[in-house]
């Protein structure tokens, strides 16, 4: 329960191995929440290791556990209910693009596992070495999309106001997923941007 609580501070994988140990030291979840940043860094220091360093021990321990049992490692992992369907209906629809911190053979491995095979140019992990701005700063710019809307939805507040400062990406449409990692602090904050619109679970799933 403590993990669910500082979830929202997790922005790449790998910080999940440092979000445990703080937990396992039996920080209290409101000063990891406010302090994750500096707490990590910290952490870091004492193990004497590298960012680089851990995320290579948290793919491993994921290649591992695939290699193990596939499908006890997929039965692990759940989407979000009715999001599939939504995906799949969007997918007929128009191009759609997914970018995440997840490293992409994972991602794709989930994908995959429950049925969606993105093309290769449709999804974008975290071995592209680029912020999420960057990706869809490129994809806006992208010929065959030149005339479409794009919209990108978002459950990480910093990731969206970086967006919005990025110049090139003003005519994105910014949607805060309020059923992610978000919390209510966040979504008070959302409120008070004009930019970023707040997108429910049960928005999401409407038939457009």
């Amino acid at each position: 329960e403590n993990f669910r609580a500082v979830l929202p501070s997790l922005e790449v994988g790998y910080e999940a191995i440092i979000l445990m140990r703080l937990i396992e030291a039996r920080t209290p979840v409101p000063v990891i929440a406010a302090n994750f940043p500096k707490l990590a860094e910290a952490e870091i220091a004492k193990l004497g290791t590298t960012i680089p360093e851990l995320a290579e021990i948290f793919a491993k321990t994921r290649d591992q556990g695939i290699e193990t049992d596939e499908p006890d490692w997929l039965a692990h992992h759940s989407f979000y209910p009715g999001t599939l369907a939504a995906l799949r209906r969007c997918l007929k629809q128009t191009p759609v693009f997914i970018i995440t911190t997840k490293q992409e053979r994972f991602a794709r491995q989930l994908l995959r596992g429950a049925g969606i095979d993105l093309p290769a140019d449709r999804l974008w992990g975290l071995e592209r070495g680029l912020p999420k701005e960057a990706i869809l700063h490129h994809l806006v710019n992208r010929p065959e999309l030149a005339n479409l809307t794009c919209h990108f939805v978002e459950d990480r507040l910093p990731t969206l106001e970086r967006v919005a400062r990025r110049p090139g990406l003003e005519a994105v449409c910014l949607h805060l997923a309020t059923w992610g990692y978000c919390t209510a602090d966040d979504i008070a904050r959302a409120r008070q941007v004009d930019r970023i619109h707040l997108l429910d679970l049960g928005d999401f799933l409407a038939p457009a």
